[in-house]
């Protein structure tokens, strides 16, 4: 009986860290993709508007917040099949 619920233990353990670590990844992920959208822009304003396509870092941004939800998506499931 102990065995069993040591061995759950251990498991909920390691799913923790697990969804910690994903939960880290996608801030790190949000974060760069925050940046690298404002990087164009900040240089529009300080050099001057220079004729090429701004759509880019809007479709990386958005890239970006896409995968940090899949991340989301797949560490809510690993915290559900913990409490199963």
């Amino acid at each position: 009986m102990f065995a069993d619920s040591f061995f759950y233990a251990g498991n909920a353990i390691i799913i923790s860290l697990i969804t910690i670590t994903i939960d880290q990844f996608a801030v790190l992920i949000i974060g760069v993709s925050a940046l690298q959208a404002m990087a164009p822009l900040i240089t529009s304003v300080v050099i001057g508007p220079i004729n090429r396509n701004n759509d880019a870092p809007i479709k990386g941004f958005i890239n970006s917040l896409l995968l940090a939800l899949e991340l989301e998506s797949a560490n809510a499931i690993l915290k559900m099949g913990m409490f199963c």
